[in-house]
């Protein structure tokens, strides 16, 4: 059971219809700006497994810019020379998630993960998993599409036991749940 939570969510995309993985990756349900700001923040941070051309990143955030996502028109924010930083991208996302961002928290989230990832003792991986959860929470209890991508990595933690208990009934619930709302 815990193998199909680990499945990556790239293949998920390619299971999912037809078409290559960039097409039903780049491909949304609901094309709400904030939904093409995730997908290029997914794209952006490699979260799926699939490797995208920097221009089609780019215009992901200009879209979502111009529909009205603001935090995506300052995406070089976090673009230094050397392509995008999850560091900065976190000194950008952590107000706004304190401002209940939904999007902005499941950003934080990655960072924490990634953070638990490099900690160099396990009481600071643990301390990283558990920040991470509490802002993948945060987003998942958001209302409206926002929060479903919050509800989703907190569906992976719970299945891997990362900064909680492992608990694979919780994870397949919340992974049935971001399924059925159209997440992916």
């Amino acid at each position: 059971m815990k193998a199909f939570f680990q499945i990556s969510f790239g293949l998920f995309w390619m299971f999912a219809g037809t078409g290559t993985l960039e097409a039903q990756a780049g491909r949304g349900v609901n094309e709400r700006p904030s939904d093409k700001a995730m997908e290029a923040l997914r794209f952006d941070f490699f979260r799926d497994g699939i490797m995208v051309d920097s221009a089609k990143v780019e215009a992901l955030y200009n879209e979502a810019c111009q529909g009205g996502y603001r935090p995506a028109c300052g995406w070089q924010a976090w673009h230094p020379e050397g392509g995008a930083s999850l560091e900065l991208a976190n000194e950008v996302f952590s107000p706004l998630c304190a401002r209940r961002d939904a999007l902005a928290c499941v950003v934080v989230g990655w960072f924490y993960e990634a953070k638990a990832g490099d900690a160099e003792g396990e009481q600071d991986r643990d301390r990283s998993y558990v920040t991470a959860a509490k802002h993948y929470k945060k987003a998942c209890d958001t209302s409206g599409r926002k929060g479903i991508a919050g509800c989703f990595e907190l569906a992976q933690m719970r299945a891997d036991g990362r900064g909680m208990p492992v608990s694979t009934q919780l994870a397949y619930d919340l992974h049935e749940w971001t399924c059925n709302a159209g997440y992916g």
